[in-house]
């Protein structure tokens, strides 16, 4: 019997497998790992870790590999939370204002051995869903108050002018030149801070 080479499957393909072995209760698992083309102890190992199998699918999603957390869990966890606090006041940054924040928590942390590099950022952006979008205009910044003071504010102070003197200044909040693009989280809005 000529000897299998071993392919290691993702999280989707073992779902898929334990949806087989849902599916036919009364098969032999040695049938059903034949039907697929894989050893039985291949399909037994999967029906045992069932329970680790579905919460890795739920943690990292079905299409990986390997269920592997960040190997410095503090510090993803800290940079994670300062993140989604820059972000929820409004900060556009991108990668390189990342990359010095994780260092400077490795710093803090004591961590001496990490290295922020552009595998380790892009990796922390897949395993927490960070995107690299579009900034959308400035309704971040808009505060629903200040709305209703200044249309009731500027009738009178239109009157006060000609109309020939009155001009459109709406693109005037530049502030050293801020990125028009962000981290965000997938599927919240994008808004910026200009």
């Amino acid at each position: 019997m000529a000897s299998r080479k071993r392919k290691p499957l993702s999280l989707k393909e073992k779902l898929n497998i334990l949806a087989v072995v849902d599916a036919n209760p009364k098969k032999k698992r040695i049938d059903i790992a034949n039907d697929l083309g894989l050893p039985a102890s291949t399909v037994n190992t999967i029906v045992s870790k069932r329970k680790e199998i579905e919460g890795n699918a739920l943690v990292f999603g079905a299409g990986t590999k390997q269920a592997r957390g960040a190997r410095h869990g503090e510090l993803e966890e800290a940079l994670l939370k300062w993140f989604k606090q820059a972000r929820a006041s409004g900060v556009n940054f991108d990668g390189s204002i990342l990359r010095e924040k994780a260092m400077e928590i490795a710093d803090v942390l004591g961590i001496d051995d990490f290295t922020a590099s552009n595998g380790w950022i892009s990796r922390f952006r897949a395993r927490h869903a960070i995107a690299y979008r579009q900034v959308n205009g400035e309704a971040a910044s808009v505060n629903p108050a200040d709305i209703e003071n200044w249309i009731s504010l500027l009738p009178g102070i239109l009157n006060a002018h000609d109309p020939r003197d009155v001009y459109n200044a709406d693109e005037l909040g530049l502030f050293k030149v801020q990125p028009n693009k962000t981290l965000c989280l997938k599927g919240d809005d994008c808004h910026g801070g200009k």
